[in-house]
C-alpha cells in the first residue's frame, strides 16, 4: 500500500485453495483500492468479489495442487512466502501453521516463472465474476491453449533428470 501510495508498481498475488478470513479479506480490498494489483489464484472457496484492481481466479485442472504462495512486489524484488495454510480463521488463528520467507535468487526466480505460468494458463483457468461465477478464459486467435499443470509436470521430469 505504501509503495502505490508513492504511484510506484505494486502488486499481490496470492495462491491458495481457500480464502475465508474476514481481516485479510478486508486488507485485500485495502489494498486494491489504495492501487495495489491484487491477484488471487483461489482453488476453492474465497469470500472476495473482484473489484477494480482486483482479479481472482481458479485453477482446477488434473492434479490437485497445495502449493500456498504470498507474493508481494513486481520483478525482481517481489517477497515470497511459501506455506502451509489457506487463508482461512481456522488455520490462520486456531492451527500451528508455516510460512516460510523465501530467499534464495533461484527458489524466488522459480516460483515466479510458475507465478507467470499460472496466470497464462488458458486451459484450466476460471475468472471469478462478481456474481461468484465463473467465466472461462478466452484466447485470443493467435493465442495457443497453455496448461500450467501440464507444463509444470514436464518441468518436473526435466529436473528429474
Amino acid at each position: 500500500i505504501s509503495k502505490a501510495k508513492k504511484k510506484k508498481s505494486a502488486r499481490i498475488v496470492c495462491k491458495c485453495n481457500a480464502l475465508s478470513d474476514e481481516k485479510i479479506a478486508d486488507k485485500l480490498v485495502l489494498a486494491a483500492k489504495e492501487g495495489v494489483k491484487v491477484i488471487l489464484i483461489i482453488r476453492g472457496a474465497c469470500i472476495l468479489e473482484p473489484r477494480k484492481n482486483l482479479r481472482i481466479y481458479s485453477i482446477v485442472g488434473r492434479w490437485l495442487e497445495h502449493s500456498r504462495i504470498l507474493a508481494f512486489g513486481v520483478g525482481k524484488q517481489t517477497e515470497i512466502y511459501i506455506g502451509s495454510s489457506d487463508l482461512m480463521y481456522r488455520n490462520l488463528s486456531l492451527r500451528n501453521e508455516l510460512m516460510i520467507h523465501v530467499e534464495n535468487d533461484d527458489i524466488k526466480a522459480r516460483i515466479l516463472k510458475h507465478i507467470k505460468m499460472y496466470l497464462g494458463d488458458t486451459v484450466n483457468r476460471r475468472a471469478i465474476k462478481r456474481d461468484y461465477g465463473y467465466e472461462d478464459i478466452q484466447l485470443d486467435r493467435k493465442e495457443k491453449k497453455f496448461n500450467s499443470q501440464e507444463e509444470m509436470a514436464k518441468e518436473a521430469k526435466q529436473l528429474a533428470l
